[in-house]
């Protein structure tokens, strides 16, 4: 019979919140870990750009939320990654 290792290992799953803001003519998101994106077609695709840029291969996907309080201009996003993490 085998023993289950000490530690097992699961994927858990992570997002922090962004916020995305239509600036002359292109979508510029906030920083995260002192990264920013801007991409021309889209908020969802600038949303997109910052999750490869800061997760890279962890990068989920991006979901957009509306919070209780908006500013206009600005779109709000949750960027969904993907960790290991001892249990």
């Amino acid at each position: 019979m085998m023993k289950s290792p000490e530690h097992e290992y699961k994927s858990v799953d992570h997002f922090v919140e962004i916020t995305v803001r239509a600036k002359l003519g292109t979508y510029e998101t906030s920083a995260l870990r002192k990264q920013r994106a801007s991409c021309t077609a889209g908020d969802r695709q600038a949303a997109e750009a910052l999750g490869r840029k800061v997760f890279g291969a962890k990068f989920m996907r991006v979901e957009f939320f509306k919070p209780a309080t908006v500013q206009h201009g600005v779109t709000y996003w949750h960027i969904y990654h993907h960790d290991t993490e001892a249990s």
